[in-house]
């Protein structure tokens, strides 16, 4: 090959690669800005103080398809708004707390929103007594330490027990000395759980909750009190600069009083079966009552078709399981269950059906007539003499001169004879009478033969005389 064209193919290739670097240089720029432009975050540092009201919201100007939230704060709620988000309450307790916003967009992408909120006590101080230094974050955000307290931290007034209706309001109060900071709240002893003040709002539907005062002072106001809260306790938790220095108050009872008694859930419903015959299942039900478990009560019923509804009531199954006996074919069943007390009842609640299904009994074999002469069988007839006549005699005739000769009176008395109804002759009975006769016939004739053969020899010999 010429030595021009040779030159003039390497210059091709070298623009070839020149143009697909600068293709993909292109391309991974581009998918760079994407990148950048899909996932944004903002950071933001902002104070608030124990006690005073604080609010923060954020709103996000792009259609959203998901956010997730993580975080707290003691007395402030972290929660979503239209196309965005709000921190809202007021702070209970001193220190640093990072809360985190994960939006992600109908379109691609997502936005972290990182929020850190420094809460000191008001007018804080430090070991000299003067106002502790204000530091800032960009030279926008104060942030002000918290105070610094060395003392040991006691409760001076725990809180007390309320009784209240439902719906009703009940005030907790509790004091303490070298507190820092403090928080409420409730929890429940049974199941071990606990939610703060901030928390309960949206644990206990309907319910309110405020928090007035400071770290020595502070009463726990809940408001529209529902019956779920009943047995629950509200505590008191204080808290000094150094967190391990820390005072919780006694819990105080919450009891909760209706008129009414609540309908209970059915949390596990029966299950019927397919049994063999011999065989027994039991039916079970588990239900929770917010009354307590002591006031549920159970009745039992039975039905023959698929509804839990207008069976017959089984007498004596009135526990919370029932063992059903065994029935032919299939039996619906279904348990009532409601609370109730010396005075009060509550709405009644029906279970699922359980279907109980036994197969028939098995037919038995047919059995063939008994063979043989009995008395009062096969033909015979007792007669019974009714006093002065003869006494019963047995009749051996067969099915009809039989029957003749029994409704003829008896000889030897004056009032008729008694007859019994003689049993029909069986057709065996009948077969073996004829055989019989038949025997004896030709038996009969047979001798008779024998004699005439015998007649007929004598008379050719002359030893018998023909007179």
């Amino acid at each position: 090959m010429a030595p021009q064209f040779k030159e003039r193919i390497c210059d091709l290739t070298m623009k070839t690669i020149w143009k697909q670097i600068f293709s993909l240089a292109l391309v991974f720029c581009l998918l760079a800005a994407l990148g950048v432009t899909a996932h944004a975050d903002k950071n933001v540092t902002v104070s608030a103080t124990i006690g005073k009201e604080f609010e923060y919201s954020e709103t996000i100007n792009a259609e959203l398809k998901s956010m997730q939230i993580r975080g707290e704060c003691p007395g402030l709620v972290f929660g979503t708004v239209t196309n965005g988000f709000k921190i809202f309450g007021t702070p209970t307790a001193t220190g640093t707390y990072t809360l985190q916003t994960i939006a992600e967009k109908e379109a691609a992408g997502t936005e972290t929103y990182t929020v850190t909120i420094n809460v000191s006590a008001e007018g804080s101080q430090n070991s000299s007594g003067q106002q502790a230094t204000v530091v800032t974050d960009n030279g926008t955000n104060p942030v002000v330490p918290a105070v610094i307290n060395n003392g040991e931290v006691t409760i001076t007034k725990h809180p007390t027990g309320e009784t209240v209706e439902e719906g009703g309001r009940a005030l907790f109060v509790a004091r303490a000395e070298n507190a820092d900071s403090f928080n409420w709240g409730l929890y429940n002893p049974a199941t071990d759980d606990y939610y703060t003040s901030s928390q309960a709002l949206g644990h206990f539907a309907g319910l309110d909750v405020e928090v007035e005062g400071d770290a020595s002072d502070t009463t726990l106001i809940l408001s529209n009190i529902p019956y779920s809260l009943d047995g629950w306790f509200a505590e008191a938790r204080f808290f000094g600069t150094d967190k391990t220095n820390r005072a919780f108050s006694n819990g105080a009872r919450i009891t909760v009083i209706s008129e009414t008694m609540h309908t209970p859930s059915i949390t596990t419903q029966p299950s019927g079966a397919s049994l063999e015959r011999g065989k027994t299942t039991t039916l079970s039900v588990t239900a929770s009552a917010p009354d307590g478990a002591n006031t549920l009560r159970y009745q039992w019923y039975k039905n023959d078709t698929n509804k839990n509804s207008g069976g017959t009531a089984i007498s004596g199954a009135t526990s919370s399981s029932y063992t059903p006996p065994e029935t032919t074919g299939t039996t619906y069943y279904y348990v009532n269950v409601w609370s109730a007390d010396a005075t009060r009842e509550s709405t009644h609640v029906n279970s699922a059906v359980a279907a109980v299904e036994y197969p028939a009994a098995p037919t038995p074999a047919p059995t063939s007539a008994p063979s043989g002469s009995q008395s009062g069988q096969d033909g015979q007839a007792n007669i019974v003499s009714d006093g002065g006549g003869q006494q019963g005699g047995t009749a051996g005739q067969s099915g009809g001169s039989a029957a003749a000769q029994n409704n003829e009176p008896s000889s030897g008395g004056s009032n008729p004879a008694v007859v019994t109804t003689p049993a029909p002759q069986s057709n065996s009975s009948a077969t073996r009478s004829h055989t019989g006769i038949i025997v004896l016939i030709l038996v009969l004739a047979a001798v008779l033969l024998a004699a005439c053969v015998s007649l007929f020899i004598l008379k050719r010999n002359g030893r018998y005389d023909d007179e």
